[in-house]
């Protein structure tokens, strides 16, 4: 059975915050409460404008990290002529890498994400605390 497990970023004081539980979220009046690790107390917090949860997509990359929703990848290419750069992202029914770049022509711009491509791929930042990986790449 997968963990369940989220972080936030809250954009107006540029922290992300992980948390194990999740235990009620409403937009409408802007509440969280949440336990940080199962043998803390419960949290409440307002939502603001800025606020994004994330889930953790339940691999980890190979260096043992944590994948989540938002995560940047760094994959070797099958060619072995460069990386691919991918994000993680929730589609309909399934977690999927989006593709940044690539150093070699691709067909599709989504991928299956499974706990084969963990293996191979690495967590290098996220599109909250490291946008600056994103740019400029073409």
């Amino acid at each position: 059975m997968r963990e369940i497990k989220f972080r936030a970023w809250w954009s107006n004081i540029g922290e992300m915050e992980y948390f194990d539980t999740v235990a009620f979220l409403n937009f409408e009046d802007g509440t969280l409460i949440y336990q940080k690790h199962p043998e803390e107390e419960t949290c409440t917090d307002e939502i603001s404008d800025g606020f994004e949860l994330m889930q953790y997509t339940g691999l980890k990359d190979k260096n043992g990290k944590e994948i989540y929703e938002g995560d940047i990848l760094k994959t070797p290419s099958a060619s072995g002529i460069g990386d691919i750069i991918t994000t993680i992202e929730w589609t309909e029914f399934s977690w999927k890498e989006k593709l940044i770049y690539s150093p070699i022509h691709q067909f599709y711009e989504y991928f299956d994400f499974s706990d084969e491509t963990g293996n191979d791929c690495e967590v290098i930042g996220n599109i909250y605390e490291n946008p600056e990986l994103l740019e400029g790449i073409a």
